[in-house]
């Protein structure tokens, strides 16, 4: 049975909330300083395509003044690189840049390319 738009979007931001509490070492490595630059932690957002198609999604970090979306990809991501692409086709279309960054990289607090993408969203 397919749910409905409301019930769909209140698992979502069930779901960013179970993963709001329960945060990865990698992102926990890098959510203080993300924080402070202006992200949002675990964000559930609807997504509407060019033909209408709505998806929703939930981004590790988001920034919304930039409209930048952060996702750190561990190795369960080397497997998922074309539902990835497709999402972050979708989130630009809506006007969203993703930056992605390995667990590695943020597990070294590595956010020069977090940084770099803040500096173009800003412009």
């Amino acid at each position: 049975m397919k749910r409905s738009e409301a019930e769909t979007w209140e698992w979502v931001e069930q779901r960013a909330a179970e993963l709001w509490r329960t945060p990865t070492a990698a992102e926990q490595a890098i959510r203080a300083d993300l924080l402070k630059m202006g992200f949002y932690f675990q964000v559930p957002m609807k997504l509407v395509g060019p033909r209408g198609r709505v998806k929703y999604e939930i981004f590790d970090f988001y920034h919304p003044k930039l409209k930048l979306a952060v996702e750190v990809d561990g190795s369960s991501h080397r497997h998922k690189q074309g539902s990835d692409s497709r999402r972050d086709r979708m989130a630009l279309f809506c006007g969203i840049k993703t930056v992605r960054i390995s667990n590695k990289e943020a597990l070294k607090g590595d956010l020069a390319r977090i940084k770099e993408a803040m500096d173009e969203s800003a412009c």
